[in-house]
């Protein structure tokens, strides 16, 4: 499951700080750093296994002066994705859950919350 945010704000204005176990807040380290081409092109920088946050990733704008601010359950969230829309002056943040085959009547959700602050 993805549960994405979609922000429009000036991408190269942008810090990604991550939630460390101390509860510290730390400069986000990537797991993978890629241009995607094609109809939709995009930078993806991706924070996976020793670099996901532990329950909570900020994004804050630089130059707009706000942070977004994203709290989840860190036993089911498994990937992190900020995406540069190149072209349009957008930032996408993603969750991802583990991959799972859900059978008829089964479910999967994800708890998390997006809050904005100044």
């Amino acid at each position: 499951m993805i549960c994405r945010m979609e922000l429009e704000t000036d991408p190269e204005k942008t810090t990604v700080l991550t939630q460390a176990a101390d509860g510290t807040f730390k400069a986000a380290v990537s797991s993978a750093d890629d241009y995607i081409l094609g109809p939709y092109q995009h930078h993806e920088v991706t924070y996976d296994g020793d670099n996901k946050p532990a329950g909570v990733w900020r994004m804050s704008s630089d130059s707009e002066g706000w942070t977004v601010e994203n709290r989840f359950d860190d036993s089911i969230v498994e990937t992190f994705k900020w995406i540069n829309m190149l072209g349009r002056n957008m930032v996408r943040l993603e969750i991802h859950s583990a991959e799972k085959n859900v059978s008829p009547g089964e479910r999967i959700h994800i708890n998390h919350s997006w809050e904005i602050l100044e």
